[in-house]
């Protein structure tokens, strides 16, 4: 049984209403993707100034207990000095246990400068595997970009060819189905900016909503009539290997 022309002519839309739509998804899901990489590498450079701000706080505290303690060692050598100036025994002993107070106060101090060093370490590290990961996710995006502005023109200009081919074979619908196929394909292409007009017909199904059809559509369907789903509205039409 050869294939109706109208069934031949809506296989040849559907078509490229596919690649009409594959291209559209392409060019508008590219800059989504592309802002979501601007996202990540806006959230990794603040995490990055996050890990440096720790680090310079800690460092600006190792600075301070640093001076800390070179003045109180400078303190302990003045008393240290003060010691042959000492008029009594009493007076002696009491610089000596203010001198050894002071020791014990510095080693503390030392310790806690060691600690302060070691985490400085700790987090300069975090800071440089922080600013590598932000560099990757840089490279990322500026190759993501300039793939993105190299596909776009050629995805436009097959764009713009297929919808010369489909308005070639949209005139070839007959001028009593033509108006209804129009107002629909309008329609979808105004609300999704592509097209979601067709749908074949399997085994009795329509193939978009899956809504089994009465006997009377799906005969209509295969002799080439104009018939819409009964659920989801589109216009019906066999596929390949299904003409009867």
């Amino acid at each position: 049984m050869e294939t109706n022309p109208v069934t031949e002519t809506l296989r040849a839309i559907y078509s490229l209403h596919n690649r009409f739509n594959e291209i559209h998804q392409a060019l508008t899901k590219a800059p989504r993707i592309l802002a979501l990489h601007r996202q990540r590498v806006d959230a990794q450079r603040q995490t990055l100034e996050n890990a440096s701000a720790l680090v310079l706080e800690q460092k600006k505290l190792a600075a301070t207990k640093q001076g800390q303690l070179d003045d109180g060692e400078a303190k302990i050598k003045k008393r240290e000095s003060q010691l042959m100036e000492c008029k009594s025994n009493d007076e002696y002993k009491a610089l000596q246990q203010d001198i050894k107070a002071s020791k014990m106060a510095m080693s503390v101090l030392s310790d806690e400068i060691l600690e302060v060093l070691d985490k400085i370490e700790t987090l300069e590290a975090n800071e440089a595997k922080e600013k590598e990961t932000l560099e990757k996710f840089q490279v990322e995006f500026e190759k993501f970009k300039a793939d993105m502005e190299e596909k776009r023109p050629a995805l436009e200009q097959r764009r713009a060819e297929i919808l010369e081919k489909l308005k070639e074979e949209e005139k070839k619908l007959p001028s009593e189905f033509r108006d209804l196929y129009n107002r629909m394909a309008r329609n979808t292409f105004a609300r999704d900016g592509q097209y979601d007009v067709l749908s074949p017909l399997n085994n009795g199904i329509c193939g978009q909503c899956n809504t089994a059809q009465v006997k009377n559509t799906i005969s209509q369907v295969y002799v080439g009539e104009f018939c819409a789903c009964q659920s989801c509205g589109r216009i019906l039409f066999a596929p390949e290997g299904r003409d009867f």
